[in-house]
């Protein structure tokens, strides 16, 4: 017991006697902790980000000319299918499209009126 005192206090003792280095190695590893707590906030931070848009972005609307035909519409709608992460994909008229749907009429200052069908892709 008397020598785990004695190395205590040798140890104090050295602290204040080297206090440059003490004050070197006390500042090296305070700058240590905040390079690893900033990288670490920027981790959390780019996580989070990525998950919003995940979230917000998981659908795609896809307008087709006035002048598509429904062949050309199922063509295109089997290639979009066919892309990586694509879980669905559904046609809609020019009528659902322009706004006789509900969600067409919350978005509707967002498209163009000259639009015809569009297609919807779920991307997961």
């Amino acid at each position: 017991m008397n020598s785990l005192i004695y190395n205590i206090k040798q140890g104090f003792v050295q602290i204040f006697r080297n206090r440059g280095m003490s004050l070197a190695s006390i500042f090296s590893i305070v700058a240590m902790l905040l390079i690893l707590g900033l990288f670490f906030v920027i981790t959390v931070n780019v996580n989070l980000f990525t998950e919003v848009v995940k979230q917000d972005y998981d659908q795609v609307e896809v307008f087709l000319l006035d002048d598509t035909t429904k062949a050309e519409a199922e063509e295109l709608m089997s290639v979009i299918k066919q892309q990586d992460g694509v879980s669905a994909v559904e046609y809609r008229s020019k009528a659902e499209a322009s706004g006789d749907s509900e969600e067409g009429r919350l978005h509707r200052h967002k498209r163009l009126r000259t639009t015809g069908a569009s297609c919807s892709c779920n991307i997961t």
